[in-house]
């Protein structure tokens, strides 16, 4: 191997640890053993996405993926193009198009700063879940943490909107 093609794989290196210890340091994984998160990284796929990237759009048949931002940011838009959201590192989205095959994605997702995204196919989670069922069960694990992630932030958000909505201030 001549030192070119040495020093290349050495900074591919270097780049995969430091994503590694990105994902290791999220709120998700934070408290997992450092061998079982770094199994699970492995499980994704690395994406880097450039400013003004449309990475789905709203109403698109969902490719069945979930994406997990490990820096730089992304804007939600509705089907008219109105951001509602800007999601940056550690914040998911695509989960419920994951979870079920028949949805649709509710929402557009832009690029808005450079962005690094692991992405898990779900095929791939059905392959290894037949495969290696205890490494199927921790992506499961993974899976049903972050939907409970989402649930609990969907009820804050439900309960300020009903205490705005009674002229009370949420603090």
């Amino acid at each position: 191997m001549n030192h070119s093609a040495l020093n290349h794989a050495m900074n591919a290196v270097y780049a995969s640890n430091q994503l590694l210890e990105i994902f290791q340091s999220l709120a998700i994984t934070k408290n997992m053993p450092k061998a079982a998160s770094a199994r699970l990284y492995h499980h994704f796929s690395f994406q880097h996405h450039i400013k003004g990237k449309v990475i789905y759009r709203a109403g698109e048949v969902s490719e069945q993926r979930i994406h997990l931002i490990l820096n730089g940011t992304v804007a939600l838009s509705d089907g008219s193009g109105n951001i509602f959201k800007h999601l940056h590192c550690g914040d998911h989205f695509g989960l419920f198009s994951f979870l079920d095959h028949e949805r649709k994605h509710a929402v557009t997702v832009t690029v808005e700063k450079d962005a690094d995204i692991l992405t898990l196919d779900r095929t791939f989670l059905d392959t290894v879940y037949l495969q290696n069922p205890d490494q199927g069960n921790q992506l499961l694990r993974f899976m049903f943490n972050l939907l409970s992630q989402k649930t609990l932030n969907m009820e804050s958000e439900y309960a300020a909107i009903h205490q705005f909505a009674l002229g009370k201030q949420h603090k």
